[in-house]
């Protein structure tokens, strides 16, 4: 690439941060702005996020992982659902050393009332995958606190896991915080 090249790719590039980046202040003015209804404006966030660990790729664990990121690959691509392929990131050698990790995240309004849903379809997730542990955190702006859950197969679980070959978890540990928030 000669230097002029280079010189008006940079220029692009910077014209595409402006672009994208930028707010056009003449099209956010105060006239041009749809007023929401005041209740529409209150909002009450909610972040979760979590992982789950596959472990390690050697051995049976290559068959465990392509059935893993074939379950994530299957679920919907739309943000409308609770659970969606975009809130997955796959971690896996040599990033993660030896482990799949399974990294998830969403950001969602008023949680509370949906959580029992929330639970039972993340719940159904990792009933078809195959994994060591799953964490997930919860933060709410409504309640001002901080929750953590843990699945850990049982003992029915950890024969799924080690069976030839490998099954998803039918069966596990549940510890962490309510199942059910009240909705306010």
């Amino acid at each position: 690439m000669s230097g002029m090249d280079v010189k008006s790719s940079v220029v692009q590039h910077q014209d595409c941060r402006r672009n994208s980046f930028t707010p056009d202040l003449r099209r956010s003015s105060a006239r041009h702005r749809k007023r929401l209804p005041r209740e529409a404006t209150v909002a009450h966030e909610s972040i979760f996020y979590g992982l789950i660990d596959a472990g390690e790729k050697k051995g049976r664990g290559e068959l465990i992982h392509a059935h893993n990121r074939c379950i994530i690959e299957s679920l919907p691509d739309t943000s409308s659902e609770l659970i969606s392929r975009q809130m997955f990131a796959f971690v896996e050698p040599p990033v993660a050393f030896r482990t799949q990790l399974i990294h998830f995240a969403r950001s969602i309004n008023y949680i509370e009332d949906c959580w029992p849903q929330f639970l039972n379809e993340f719940e159904g997730l990792i009933g078809r995958m195959c994994w060591y542990y799953v964490r997930l955190h919860i933060s709410f702006d409504q309640y001002g606190g901080e929750y953590a859950y843990t699945w850990s197969p049982d003992e029915v679980g950890q024969a799924d896991l080690f069976a030839d070959p490998p099954r998803p978890i039918s069966s596990w540990e549940f510890s962490g915080g309510p199942r059910e928030f009240p909705i306010v």
